[in-house]
């Protein structure tokens, strides 16, 4: 009845900051497994969607009260409607905090960008040809998103597991110009290898990432530290891929 009434309060607060002005929305191309960077609202409830499908799971730094209460985003689920009402736990923030998201065919990866402005939601778009989505049944897509999670928490806090072999890199990868991309460690566990790298912007300008750029074949999540790295500044960048033989 508690989280029943909680959400009735988000719901309601949702409702009013939208008949003050105008709602925006920002739609989002997205497809399973690649990263996409969105707005957060700072002090108001979020709203995330997904085009024809409905939000089954969602995986992160999840604050809980007993379970997490160190986490970074306060997640309430519409189980209904297949939507999910989110907001950091701190009004302060400027951190971007990464989310993962599963539908029944799919998994996506957010990188939320805390800002102050009015209640907003997400609408998760994917064009993927329903064939292909279709092809991951009901049941992959959750355990994928755990095992992602579990990977991603694992390079964050750089605290492997039992059935995690590491190893120790510390090898530059061209990327792009006036940039270092160092790649320090490696995970591996069965079925997925997790890459952490340090990414250092070398040149004169603030650099805004985007975890899109750094897809590539068999990569199934990218998550960053900081969306927008000044001039001499780094950041972490975790790519967790799939395992070849």
């Amino acid at each position: 009845m508690r989280k029943c009434l909680r959400l009735q309060r988000w719901l309601a607060a949702w409702c009013v900051a939208s008949s003050a002005q105008v709602q925006a929305l920002q739609v989002l191309d997205v497809r399973d497994g690649v990263g996409v960077t969105a707005k957060l609202a700072l002090k108001e409830p979020t709203r995330i969607k997904a085009e024809g499908a409905l939000i089954g799971e969602v995986f992160g730094n999840v604050w809980q009260d007993k379970t997490n209460p160190t986490g970074e985003i306060v997640v309430e689920t519409d189980p209904a409607k297949g939507e999910l009402y989110v907001r950091p736990l701190s009004p302060t923030t400027t951190k971007p905090i990464n989310l993962f998201v599963a539908t029944r065919q799919a998994t996506y990866t957010l990188l939320l960008q805390p800002v102050d402005m009015p209640a907003d939601t997400i609408v998760l778009r994917d064009r993927t040809p329903r064939v292909a989505r279709g092809a991951t049944s009901p049941g992959q897509a959750p355990r994928q998103l755990r095992a992602l999670t579990g990977l991603l928490a694992t390079m964050a806090n750089d605290s492997p597991t039992a059935d995690t072999r590491v190893e120790d890199t510390v090898r530059d990868v061209r990327l792009w110009q006036a940039t270092r991309f160092t790649l320090l460690r490696t995970y591996a566990t069965p079925g997925l290898i997790g890459e952490r790298y340090l990414l250092t912007n070398l040149g004169d300008a603030a650099l805004a990432l985007e975890p899109r750029w750094l897809d590539r074949e068999g990569v199934l999540g990218v998550a960053i530290e900081q969306a927008t790295l000044e001039p001499q500044a780094s950041t972490h960048v975790f790519v967790l891929r799939v395992a070849t033989p």
